[in-house]
């Protein structure tokens, strides 16, 4: 078994730096994560009627919404820590998490759908110029030099319907 790094802490705190797992139950506070749903429930309920289900920002904001929101809630956070003001505490913190999170989960859905764009993009690309082609007329991969892509044409290599790369003959139209 590998030994493993460790960083120890004064309190007689360590944690594992070479870790690729991710631990979900050591990473929250049930505390803090009851809190955050009581937050999110009291913040959609206006008249005691629920005004929006507390998933509503899954549906997408933008990202400038969520930055000007935490600035306001940071700006509040701190005045109250400095003895300024007397806000809530708790519904701060509870709304920078709001605006953090939904910020965070913006980028990662933004990053998680060009990623599948991309992905799906690439299918029938031509490796030589990225443009949508015909993949090898015999075994159906994309050879270097083996390409159906308009611009390319002058490099498909078929000496006696033979492809240079896999050395199958194409097959006979009938």
């Amino acid at each position: 078994m590998k030994k493993q790094k460790v960083q120890k802490f004064k309190t007689g705190a360590f944690r594992d730096t070479d870790t690729q797992k991710i631990n979900i139950i050591g990473s929250f506070s049930p505390l803090v994560i009851r809190r955050f749903a009581e937050f999110m429930r009291d913040h959609n309920i206006k008249n005691g009627e629920l005004q929006r289900d507390e998933s509503n920002w899954k549906k997408g904001m933008p990202t400038k919404s969520y930055m000007e929101s935490h600035a306001r809630h940071s700006l509040d956070t701190w005045l109250t820590f400095e003895g300024y003001e007397n806000f809530n505490i708790e519904d701060l913190l509870c709304a920078d998490l709001f605006n953090t999170m939904g910020h965070l989960h913006e980028i990662l859905v933004e990053k998680l759908q060009k990623k599948k764009e991309k992905s799906s993009n690439n299918k029938n690309k031509c490796p030589l110029c990225n443009n949508t082609g015909k993949p090898c007329k015999s075994c159906g991969e994309y050879h270097r030099e083996t390409t159906s892509c308009p611009p390319h044409e002058v490099r498909m290599r078929w000496v006696k319907n033979i492809c240079p790369e896999c050395g199958r003959r194409e097959e006979e139209k009938k």
